[in-house]
This record gives structure tokens, sequence and C-alpha cells, in this order.
């Protein structure tokens, strides 16, 4: 019997209808789908609001809509941009078929009860624990820091830094740097240069020599509270305050804030070489630019035949991917040098750069095409990188300020009681390190609010029983860790209380979750319980389909196996001289010659034998053997086999028994469908359905 979770691989309802039911539905749809053209989408934007109410059928008592219908669509085909404008009439309606029959699936089980089932209401109880909490982080934290690293990403910044390091966690360190830091900002603030006390000053070793100036950064490039600070400047402006970090403490200037453009260019290099010096190698370069600038030449064909960049010489001077100044190449990691990659930005699309020197020698440079960023760009790409690099630190913060929120504290008195009797030097991997505290104290309230409050018994038996405990310090620091931990679900929980209130989406994800349980639970009941092997409609089964099911060809096979093909040779042209009509003769030649472990205290014989099975089978069912037939030298196993055909037993067919395996899997579908077909006529009948054919054939002739 299928498992409710094993069948559900989301927690959609539909899920259950339309990735199994709709399996052709889905394929014909995506191959049916088109690209919408720019007045499809006007359009749709433009009925959107008047369709998604748009009555489509009545099923039992329910009114299925085009927005229902748009909906479970787009979940279908896991795209939230899929419409069903973009498909055929007719697989709309195989679609809003099965989609109806889901929804009298649920109207059977409300009706029969099952919503009211004390398992069910179980279910929903521990699925929504698992998902609530999930999905608040997701509302909170993901969602709009991911939305904020997608309007990042549409800039790149210029910047330039000043640290002053930080190289232990001492107070007397962090001080000596924080006065260094706001010592540099007083000299700013009175006129200073800052590159000049960048050099002077900075204990970053790369960026100070260029004055503090780093490559272009954009969202999720460098340590947050830089990034925080560089984006909350304009252009010319320093941070008025040390910014802190792990590393000590920074002090930043926007230089140039910038769209974000994707640009792919091409070049023509000429390079310097013992034969050709740099005078000679800029005159060559400025003869091409003049010849292709003036229409006399084509650029791609002067890259191919002139380049020095043998690589994209061969692609006409292509670039081979767009490039950004803060994240380079898109199709393989590497960054343009400085001056060709200004020298690039600073053209339009179709234009010819002067000739740029690098280290690499001269370049003519064409910005071929330009692209700007959409938010469906680099979404998935830039919640990956939240999720990896900050979202652990954010929820932290957040659990924390959930715990203030809620009133949870330390009882001080009592703390310092605990303090006072147990060794700050260990850990709770001393099975002793409570033993030292007094009854009064271990009955005392330690942690928590009026509603929630922790004894310090309690404390003491959760540590010791907890695996994620183990270790933790004798410590302020280490208790204030483990009261997060074990509070952690409480305040999620009590968060996450009015979370249908609060998200519709959430309350509607909740009741898909409902839905899709219950017609779980009646499809269990009316189909996939009563799918026993039924051997009598089996037998009829086989009875219509058993030329289908046939045996493997056999032979019953002597083999003599030996390494030396020069023996191989002279063994065959003696069996098939002297011994290959006589059997008997030919397992006397393999008991003296066969070297197989194991065959040759059988005389060869491999007894009847496929081959599926046997790969000596094999090399003599490809020779299509009469009987007596010897077979060889065939190369096989780092040596030769020469085997002769005793028995043939030709393919037959299968008798029932032998059978079942091969189609017990089509036949017990087959029930499936038949039990499932007949159940949801019986719906059907039970809870009328009316397809409103007039409102699709409106929609669907507008919408194509």
């Amino acid at each position: 019997m299928m498992s409710f979770k094993s069948l559900l691989n989301t927690v959609c309802g539909l899920a259950i209808v339309v990735s199994t039911v709709l399996s052709g539905t889905s394929a014909q749809a995506q191959s049916s789908k088109k690209k919408p053209t720019k007045n499809q989408v006007t359009d749709e934007k433009k009925y959107v609001s008047k369709l998604s109410s748009a009555i489509l059928a009545k099923a039992g008592n329910e009114d299925v809509t085009y927005g229902q219908l748009q909906d479970a669509y787009r979940k279908t085909m896991t795209r939230k941009d899929s419409s069903l404008l973009d498909i055929q009439r007719d697989s709309v309606y195989d679609f809003l078929d099965m989609y109806v029959n889901y929804r009298l699936k649920v109207q059977e089980a409300v009706g029969l009860g099952f919503a009211k089932d004390s398992a069910v209401l179980a279910d929903i109880r521990e699925n929504r624990a698992a998902l609530a909490p999930a999905f608040l982080l997701e509302k909170k934290l993901t969602d709009p820091n991911v939305d904020a690293l997608v309007e990042r990403r549409k800039r790149e910044l210029k910047i330039a830094v000043i640290l002053m390091g930080v190289t232990q966690a001492s107070d007397a360190d962090t001080m000596q740097a924080y006065n260094k830091a706001m010592g540099v900002l007083r000299q700013l603030k009175a006129g200073g240069d800052f590159a000049q006390l960048a050099r002077d000053s900075s204990d970053d070793e790369q960026s100070r020599v260029g004055g503090g100036e780093i490559p272009y950064i954009t969202g999720g490039m460098i340590l947050r509270e830089v990034e925080d600070a560089a984006f909350s400047l304009k252009p010319g402006q320093y941070t008025q305050q040390p910014v802190r970090t792990r590393f000590g403490y920074f002090i930043i200037k926007l230089i140039k804030d910038e769209p974000r453009q994707r640009v792919r260019g091409s070049h023509i290099l000429i390079s310097t070489t013992a034969e050709r010096d740099s005078a000679t190698a800029y005159h060559v370069a400025d003869s091409l630019r003049r010849v292709v600038a003036t229409g006399k030449a084509d650029f791609t064909a002067m890259a191919k035949e002139h380049s020095d960049d043998h690589t994209s010489a061969t692609r006409g001077g292509d670039l081979t991917s767009l490039y950004t100044r803060s994240l380079g190449f898109e199709s393989s990691p590497g960054r343009l040098v400085p001056e060709f990659e200004d020298a690039l930005y600073k053209l339009r699309d179709g234009e010819l750069s002067p000739v740029v020197q690098t280290t690499y020698g001269f370049h003519i440079i064409r910005r071929d095409s330009t692209k700007l960023f959409t938010r469906a760009d680099e979404y998935e790409t830039l919640k990956k990188l939240y999720k990896r690099q900050y979202f652990e630190r954010d929820r932290e913060q957040f659990i924390d300020s959930l715990r203030t929120a809620y009133g949870y504290a330390w009882n001080e008195a009592t703390l310092r009681e605990v303090f006072a009797n147990v060794d700050s030097t260990k850990s709770t991997l001393d099975t002793a390190w409570s033993a030292g505290l007094t009854k009064a104290t271990i009955g005392s309230n330690l942690y928590g609010n009026r509603q929630d409050m922790m004894t310090v018994q309690a404390f003491v038996d959760s540590v010791k029983k907890r695996p994620d405990m183990r270790g933790v310090p004798l410590t302020r620091d280490g208790f204030e860790r483990a009261a997060k931990r074990l509070v952690e679900a409480k305040v999620l929980a009590r968060a996450t209380e009015n979370l249908e209130r609060q998200y519709p989406e959430f309350a509607a994800l909740m009741k898909e979750y409902h839905d899709a349980l219950l017609a779980f639970r009646i499809e269990d009941q009316e189909v996939w319980s009563k799918l026993k092997f039924d051997s009598t409609r089996a037998r009829v089964y086989y009875d219509s389909t058993k030329n289908k099911y046939m045996t493997e060809a056999k032979y019953d096979l002597t083999e003599i196996f030996v390494t030396s093909d020069t023996l191989a040779k002279s063994l065959y042209d003696e069996a098939t001289r002297v011994y290959q009509t006589d059997g008997k003769l030919f397992e006397e030649l393999a008991a003296k010659h066969t070297q197989r472990k194991g065959l040759r205290e059988k005389n060869g014989r491999l007894g009847l034998v496929t081959a599926k099975e046997n790969r000596t089978a094999a090399a003599v069912a490809e020779k299509q053997p009469k009987l007596n037939d010897v077979i060889g030298p065939v190369k096989m196993d780092n040596g030769y086999i020469i085997a002769r055909v005793n028995a043939i037993e030709s393919p037959r067919t299968k008798t029932f028994e032998e059978a079942i395996p091969d189609f017990a899997v089509t036949f017990q579908d087959l029930m499936q469908k038949q039990l499932t077909r007949q159940w949801i006529e019986r719906l059907r009948l039970k809870y009328p359905v009316a397809i409103k054919n007039d409102t699709i054939n409106s929609i669907w002739s507008h919408g194509g």
C-alpha cells in the first residue's frame, strides 16, 4: 500500500492530482506551449482580474474558477509564470477534468467525516508545526534580504577602504584599532586625502598600494557590514564612523555608483615580440583599426587573420561570454585587466575603441552588445547565496529578538548561585558538573518568562539529555547558547500562532495540504486498499496477452577454456574433426584441457544456460548454432573458449506462474485505473458536474 508521504512530493494537494493523473496532459501542454507575444502578455495583464473569478465548472457544491485552475496549473508546471492562456483548448479541458475529479474526492472525504478524523487532524498539526517556522523565516528573513540583494545587483560600486586590523579578540586590541580609525576620520574631516591616508594607514596590504581602491563590487560579494555601508553612501562620501567587522574597523569611500551592465565584447590583439617592438606593434594595431573603422575590412576577418590572442581569434575576436566589472566573465572564471575593462565600458554597442595598451600588447576593442539585469536573471542564485552566507546569522538574531520580545530572561540571583557551585573551566562533558548544586538551588527558577519558566533542575536535565548540549561551557556565554536552543522551538511556535491571519498564502498552503490529505485518505480507502492481486482476473488477462511472455532460448553447453590461442586453435581443430558428434569424447577433451576454475571436475559441462545469464551462451547464441555444433575459438576472460552445443531448448510461451513477474505491474496498473474510473463515475453521479463551455470558449478564443 502506498504511503501518503511517498505520494506527496510537495505540500500542495494538487501534487496528488496533477503529477500523476495529468502525466499525458502536461506533456501535451508543454509541447503546445508557445512563447507569449507582447500582445498576449499585455492582454493577459489586462484581463487577469476579470478572468480570475470566471467560473469554468461546477463540481458538486463548488465553483471552479479560472484563478483556481491557473494556480493549479502553475503548481503542476512548477513555474510561476506558466499561464493557461498559453495552452490549447483541448489541453485546458483535460486539465479541468482532472482538477474537477480532485475536488470531488475532497468533497467525498469531507462528507464521510475524514476532516474530523483524529489521525488526519494529528497529521495536519504535525505538518503545520514543521511548515510554519520555515514559512515565517522565509517571509521575515529570506524574501526581504534576497529582494535587497536583487536590487543591489542592479548596481556596481567602485569603493576604497582603509582597514584598522584586529589581530586578537581582546578589548585592548579592539580599542587600539578603533582609536586609530577615529584618528584617520579626523584627518579626513580636516581635508586629508583618502588615497594617501589609505597608503599610509591601512592594514589591508592588497588595497593600500592603490590608495585603498578595490575592484568593482555588487551585492553579496564582500563583507556584509562593508557592503551595507558602501550602498548607503553617495559618490564622494565616506563613512562618518568606523565600520566594525571581525577583521577590524573599516573606513569606506564610495568612488562610483553605476548601473550593472552585462557587456559582450571582441578584440584584436597585436603583441610585442622579439621581432616587433612596441612602436611597430602600435603602428600595426592603429593601421588595422583604421581599415576596420572606415569599413574597408571586416572586424571578424581581421581578428581571425591578425590577432595574437589565438583563443579569441578563432571566434573572430569574440571574448566568449557576457562580462560584468564586478563578477567578471559569466561562462568561466576570469577578469579583464583594468585598462581593457575601462575602455570596453566607455564604448557604445557596435563602437570601436582607440588603440588600447595593456601588459599583453595593443588592443582594438569592439563593444558588441549590452544587457541589463532583471530579477529573474539571478534571483535563485542570490537566494542560495543568502542561505549559504547570511541566513544562519540572521536566524540567530531573529530568534534572539523573539526571546527578548516574549520576555525570556535569566533569574540573575539563581544564575549567580549556579555559577558559585560549578567549575567554570569545565563543560557539560563532565557528567558530575551539577553535583555541587544545593537542593534549594536545584528547585529555583532559572530562565524563562511568566508563561514558561525553567527551573535549574529542568535546565540540568535538558542539557544532559540532548545531544546538541554536549560540551556546553559552564560559563555565562555557554548557558546563553544552551538556553537559546532550549526555547527556540517555543518562541517560533508562539511567533507562528496567527500565521494564517498574517499571511493568506500560508492559509492557502495549509488548505492545499488539508485537501491533499483528504483526497489521499479517501482514494486509499476506495482504490489502493482494494487493489489486491486477483489471480482469477489475472489469469484472464494472461490468457489474452500470453503470446507476449516467452522464455529465453537455452543451450546445454560443454566448454573448454584455455589461455593460449595456439592451444585453442589446436583443440578446436581436433574437436571439429574427431569429437563433434560425440558429446562424451568432447567432455573427455574438456576434462583434460579446460582451465576454467571448477569446471574440469564437471568435464566442462555448463548445463542449460541462457544468453542473458551466461557469457559463453551469449557468444554461442550469436552464431545461431545447430545441435552438436562446436563454436570457437572465441576470445573471452583473458583466454579463449571452445563450446559444444549438446542440446537446444527453443523459446516457448511462459506458463501463467512463470509470466506473473512480467505482467503483474501492468495488470495492477490496469486494475487501479479501472477501480479509479468506476469510483469517479460514482462520484460524478453523487456530485453533478457542469462544465461552462461558453465561458471556456470565450476565454480561449481570446487567449489562443
